[in-house]
């Protein structure tokens, strides 16, 4: 039996995950490969799929996560930051890719949002920076 679910119009593509606060010598491949699979990788493979829908569609808007971390950067968070990089060109990339196709992509780079993630980093910047 085959289901239908109906169109693909929008998506919101988020995924996020973030190393222990350390300088980059001391953080480990199997760090690097688990936050760019998860933040890079997640969004492409989303992307990979949901176009094809949207164009037999005629269009469609998908907006992806990245942060403001992936504009700037930040020490002891790098791999993340780099994770954010990557999706911010993955983003404008496909968006000329697809345009004339009819499919918006762009990218939103909010800030810190309160979350058990951004709490634990937080908390741990400060005990860095001895700041609390």
């Amino acid at each position: 039996m085959s289901h239908q679910i109906g169109r693909l119009d929008y998506v919101l593509n988020n995924a996020g995950i973030a190393e222990t606060m350390a300088p980059l010598v001391e953080q480990t491949s199997k760090v690097f490969n688990q936050i760019m699979n998860a933040n890079v990788r997640g969004v492409w493979l989303c992307m990979k799929y949901e176009i094809p829908q949207m164009k037999r569609n005629g269009g469609g808007t998908i907006v992806n996560m990245s942060s403001a971390l992936g504009v700037s950067g930040s020490p002891q968070l790098l791999i993340y930051s780099a994770s954010k990089h990557a999706v911010l060109g993955l983003t404008k990339s496909a968006a000329l890719e697809y345009a004339e196709s009819g499919i918006r992509i762009s990218a939103i780079a909010p800030g810190i949002v309160e979350t058990d993630m951004s709490k634990r980093d937080v908390s741990n910047f400060l005990r860095f920076h001895q700041l609390d």
